[in-house]
């Protein structure tokens, strides 16, 4: 900062025991609770997890969710390609458990989505910073014994249209049936949320979730007599803009 760089946004990760020292699941807070059960509850709602003989399919709806909800957020949003992100989940098939990538659909249309992987973290310090053979062993060993025991939830959203309806948390809520098959996982880390995105931040609040890394992006203006904004500011901006507009069609 001291060389004229400024705060554009902070990235926070927050972190919850998913077990209490018995190994029980720690269920989130009771009004999330039953916020989660009514929504999991309603008819014509259903969750499906990944599966890479359908791998295509779900691609597809990772794509249709994530780029409804982010193109609200951004102008300039690029929409995600199926092709590279097929691709990205197949270079990835070691690390992914198909369990843990958690789709909620409302007559059969795709509203919503969570991808948590484990964290590969805890595997990689056993293999010296090598994986050839010997590494790639060493890691379906570690895997097989479960070493990863921590979950991140690493990207998800919900359509834009189906947002404020209690969607992640019924995600979360169904995600208690993954925990109840799968003891070895004992913690979430819910990363990269930006601070721009207050309904995300109070989700993982309300989920349980505390605040334990905080990533920031600094912005350097090269021109000086342009006015500096914060992204939040300037999607607020943008936001107020978009409304006067319309109010001018209107």
């Amino acid at each position: 900062e001291s060389y004229g760089f400024r705060n554009y946004f902070e990235q926070y990760s927050y972190h919850r025991e998913a077990r209490n020292e018995k190994g029980e699941f720690t269920r989130f807070p009771e009004r999330l609770w039953k916020v989660a059960e009514w929504v999991a509850r309603k008819p014509g709602y259903s969750f499906r997890h990944f599966e890479f003989r359908n791998a295509r399919k779900y691609v597809e709806d990772i794509c249709e969710i994530y780029n409804s909800t982010w193109s609200h957020f951004k102008d300039d949003f690029t929409p995600l390609d199926p092709g590279i992100v097929e691709e990205s989940m197949k270079k990835a098939k070691m690390v992914i458990d198909e369990d843990t990538v958690i789709f909620i659909y409302q007559n059969d249309k795709p509203i919503g989505f969570w991808v948590l992987l484990p964290d590969l973290n805890q595997i990689l310090k056993y293999l010296n910073g090598k994986l050839g053979l010997t590494g790639i062993i060493k890691f379906l060993y570690h895997k097989k014994t479960h070493k990863m025991t921590r979950l991140r939830a690493v990207v998800g959203g919900v359509k834009h249209s189906h947002q404020n309806q209690g969607i992640e948390a019924a995600i979360f809520y169904h995600l208690y049936e993954v925990f109840r098959d799968k003891p070895w996982y004992r913690e979430i880390e819910l990363s990269w949320v930006g601070d721009y995105n207050p309904r995300m931040m109070a989700s993982n609040e309300a989920l349980g979730g505390i605040k334990m890394k905080t990533h920031v992006t600094f912005r350097y203006m090269i021109n000086d007599s342009l006015p500096f904004m914060r992204f939040k500011d300037e999607m607020a901006e943008k936001q107020k803009d978009k409304e006067e507009k319309k109010n001018l069609r209107q």
